[in-house]
């Protein structure tokens, strides 16, 4: 390690474009695994989040499964022995104002047993307790995001007990809750949560809690232990059979879909489409990566030119060929390990960027790059493979020595004379049908990218 480190310090011009161009492939790989990490792969800081899944219903065999009515809702609860408690959320716009200064802030409304289902506890003050808020009317008191009491209350410990106005009227803030949960949709962080009684602030004339055509309410549901997700779908099904018979008018053809909820992020009808996406452009940023490997392999070997005659000396005093392999394959995994650090950066820096965006208006999206232990270990992993990727065939080929011709005064060694360039220009070869790849698949989803903008919505 010493010895490759001070190799690679004496030359910095090849250390740089090698670590330059192995962060750029590892930077990308690292981003759209962050992305792949947040959509499917993290689970929720939630109690028993392996078990959790989402319940959504559709009409149409075709049709995407969607939200539940309140009713809907208090019928599978009552009668679904398939799981150990459901809750759900309303998402809604509000406005709240607080020292004579308001905003706009997305609020998910929830019955009282949301925090006590998902395991949450409050980080100041106390949270909506079971039993709390759930009639019409009842309340009134929120509790604040993590994020919205720091930016908007400067983490102020003395607003519990407060009241601010939301959508003119009064109401008192009871709790924050921790830093760690943004709440249950995975593009956007909630600034506030508020009891389901609470709903007439938001919406007048409301049928929510009355209209079983009125479809809104987003369920999360904890199966219980032993019990399959196919189980649970055909369960409630049944259940969603006999509502059908009793309400034909609002149920008729209802369907349930039951969902883990790792698969189901931002909604539901994602479930087939998810994993597919990922594994391409996970295939896609690999190839990038692949590229980039040969870039440097290709590097190493024009650097071999220049120590043949130090490799021949080492071979010549004793040192094996897998002696002179693991030398050189240290030096290329020191070369990535500099990239992986590049690339983690770079990958940070690429999700903080997409993190700024505001497709949804005032709310940006929530795309938090955290260095949990899966992306550790998958920048680890592509860190070894760069690493080896890079340096097995110099290695290979340049401790295949010849001491005679390459001690030899004007000897051209191993890597000299027009028939030994076929490894070169292999990687040469392999490194542009890659790009190729890479480029004619970048093409096509823009294009697709640009149709889809053309569509004429009416």
């Amino acid at each position: 390690l010493r010895y490759g480190l001070r190799q690679l310090r004496h030359n910095p011009g090849f250390t740089a474009v090698a670590v330059i161009t192995l962060a750029l492939g590892i930077g990308a790989n690292t981003a759209i695994f962050s992305l792949a990490n947040v959509f499917m792969f993290r689970p929720l800081p939630v109690k028993d989040a392996g078990r959790l899944t989402v319940v959504a219903v559709k009409f149409r065999p075709e049709g995407d499964p969607g939200p539940l009515s309140y009713l809907d809702y208090q019928d599978f609860r009552k009668q679904a022995d398939v799981f150990s408690e459901m809750t759900y959320y309303d998402l809604t716009l509000a406005g709240m104002g607080y020292r004579g200064h308001a905003d706009r802030i997305i609020m998910a409304l929830v019955p009282s047993n949301f925090f006590s289902m998902l395991g949450i506890r409050p980080a100041l003050g106390r949270l909506i307790a079971p039993g709390e808020g759930d009639a019409q009317g009842a309340g009134p008191v929120v509790v604040l995001g993590h994020s919205y009491w720091v930016k908007h209350f400067g983490s102020d410990p003395g607003v519990v007990g407060k009241t601010v106005d939301m959508n003119g009227q009064t109401v008192t803030v009871i709790g924050v809750v921790p830093e760690k949960f943004k709440g249950p949709y995975a593009l956007i962080e909630m600034d506030a949560y508020a009891p389901i009684g609470m709903y007439s602030l938001t919406a007048e004339n409301s049928t929510l809690l009355t209209d079983r055509r009125d479809t809104e309410l987003r369920v999360l549901a904890t199966l219980k232990p032993g019990v399959t997700v196919e189980q649970a779908q055909a369960a409630m099904n049944v259940i969603a059979a006999r509502l059908a018979k009793a309400y034909p008018e609002s149920n008729q053809g209802e369907r349930v879909v039951v969902v883990p909820e790792r698969l189901a992020r931002p909604e539901p009808a994602v479930q087939g489409a998810m994993p597919l996406v990922t594994a391409v452009f996970l295939v896609m940023v690999g190839l990038v990566l692949l590229v980039a490997c040969f870039n440097v392999a290709n590097l190493q070997l024009a650097r071999a030119a220049t120590r043949e005659k130090e490799i021949a000396v080492r071979a010549a005093m004793g040192a094996g060929r897998m002696r002179l392999i693991r030398q050189l394959l240290t030096e290329s995994l020191l070369l990535a390990a500099g990239g992986a650090l590049g690339g983690a950066l770079a990958g940070n820096w690429v999700v903080r960027g997409l993190d700024m965006l505001h497709p949804l208006g005032d709310f940006s999206l929530q795309l938090a790059f955290s260095f949990d232990w899966r992306v550790f270990g998958y920048v680890t992993a592509i860190t070894m493979v760069a690493g080896v990727a890079a340096g097995l065939a110099p290695a290979l080929r340049v401790s295949r020595t010849h001491l005679n011709e390459t001690l030899r005064e004007g000897g051209r060694g191993v890597i000299g004379g027009a028939r030994r360039h076929w490894v070169r220009d292999g990687l040469v070869i392999a490194q542009v049908a890659g790009s190729l790849i890479v480029l004619v698949t970048a093409g096509l989803f823009t294009r697709s990218l640009v149709n889809a903008e053309a569509i004429d919505l009416g």
